[in-house]
Formats: structure tokens, C-alpha cells, sequence
């Protein structure tokens, strides 16, 4: 059985976790290795303090961390991408021409390496990037879902 004393802990280590990941989202580091590098360190630190028993307790604020991770993930991708009509679809805003026709360049490598091709409009410095798969009755699936993120992924690096 946990004791109250360990119940506080957990809460204390999730808060810090929590804090230390919208630190990160905050600044636009919004990759999810560095933020997997990142925890490691602070895991690693909490374990070296004696802060955190590296068994049991660790497991947990690890699994708390991943759920975590995957919310945020989640969430993030929702507020971009809406799926409608049996599609994900995105708008793009640049700042001119330049910088949309560069993004397309960019990613049209991307969607070659995932040799899934979207469906997309470009006006000037708006772009719109309609994803379904053809191969499986133009539903959204998974093939669609990786490469979304993946175009996101650079689109934050802009």
C-alpha cells in the first residue's frame, strides 16, 4: 500500500515534470526527442538527488510522463489538423510567396519519403493540404495521421 508521505512525492515529481514540459512547449521546442532527452536528464538527476527510488517510483513518473507526452502531443495535433469529410486537413499561413512556395519545396521531400501525396491549394502565402488515403476508400488513416506530423514538424521549424 502507498503511504501519504509517497502519494506526495509522486503529485511533487509530476508537477515538476509537468512545469518542465510547458517550460519546453513555451519555447517552441516542441519536438518530442529533445523533450525525451531532456526528461531523461531530469529523471537521471532526481535518481543521482536519491529524490526518486529508481525502481518502482521511476516506472511511474516514466509512465505518468509518456501519458503526459501523448496528451500534449495529441492535443497539439488536434488544434492544427481538423478531420472532416474522411480527410485531415491544414491551412498554412506565411508570410509571402516565397515562404509558401519554400515550404512546399521542403515538403514535397517529405511526402516522397512517405510516397503518400496530399491534395493541396496554394494562394499566394496561404496554402491548404487535404490528407486522406486513396488505397483504403478515402478514409484518414494512419499513413495520413504520420505524415501530418511530420509536415507540422516542419513547418515548426521554420
Amino acid at each position: 500500500m502507498v503511504n501519504a508521505k509517497v502519494k506526495a512525492n509522486r503529485q511533487r515529481d509530476k508537477r515538476v515534470v509537468v512545469n518542465f514540459i510547458c517550460k519546453m512547449f513555451s519555447q517552441g521546442e516542441c519536438e518530442i526527442n529533445p523533450i525525451k532527452a531532456e526528461i531523461h536528464m531530469l529523471l537521471l538527476r532526481l535518481t543521482v538527488e536519491k529524490k526518486v527510488k529508481f525502481d518502482e517510483e521511476k516506472s511511474i513518473i516514466l509512465l505518468n510522463l509518456w501519458d503526459l507526452l501523448s496528451s500534449i502531443k495529441e492535443e497539439k495535433f488536434n488544434t492544427m489538423w481538423k478531420e472532416e469529410n474522411d480527410q485531415l486537413v491544414r491551412a498554412y499561413q506565411f508570410e509571402n510567396f516565397n515562404e509558401a512556395f519554400g515550404f512546399m519545396t521542403r515538403a514535397a521531400m517529405i511526402i516522397e519519403q512517405h510516397n503518400h501525396h496530399p491534395e493541396w491549394t496554394n494562394v499566394y502565402n496561404r496554402l491548404e493540404i487535404r490528407l486522406r488515403t486513396h488505397d483504403a476508400g478515402n478514409t484518414v488513416t494512419d499513413k495520413d495521421r504520420d505524415l501530418a506530423e511530420a509536415l507540422e514538424a516542419l513547418y515548426q521549424k521554420k
